[in-house]
């Protein structure tokens, strides 16, 4: 996480338990985040900018966050790209239908996850 590390550098570490709750919320949105460069540098800017307002003031992890996994899906989709996951379950099912026969019975080629994706 080199974004992680220049604000590290530049603003100091976050008191705990911030700086450590905001590296694990960091990692999973930048696992399973915005896939654009740009854009997940704005996220991860705007994560580390969110959590030292949160230390500054004293907030509590558990007001700041509520669910953990909610609170980093809802964040990360204010980004609006599409995820690293969603790219790719795609290329996952293009490379698993390439090399599948058309006679071949494929059970997944009219479920859900082949049209969603």
């Amino acid at each position: 996480m080199p974004s992680t590390n220049r604000h590290a550098a530049k603003h100091g570490r976050l008191p705990e338990p911030y700086d450590t709750t905001m590296r694990a919320v960091l990692r999973y949105v930048t696992k399973t985040g915005p896939s654009d460069d740009a854009r997940r540098l704005r996220m991860v800017a705007d994560l580390a900018d969110l959590f030292a307002q949160a230390a500054a003031d004293r907030t509590p992890i558990h007001r700041l966050l509520g669910d953990p996994v909610e609170f980093a899906d809802d964040f990360k989709a204010n980004y609006g790209a599409e995820s690293r996951i969603v790219r790719e379950q795609r290329r996952l099912v293009s490379a698993v239908a390439a090399v599948a026969s058309e006679e071949e019975w494929c059970p997944w080629r009219d479920s859900k996850t082949a049209t969603t994706l």
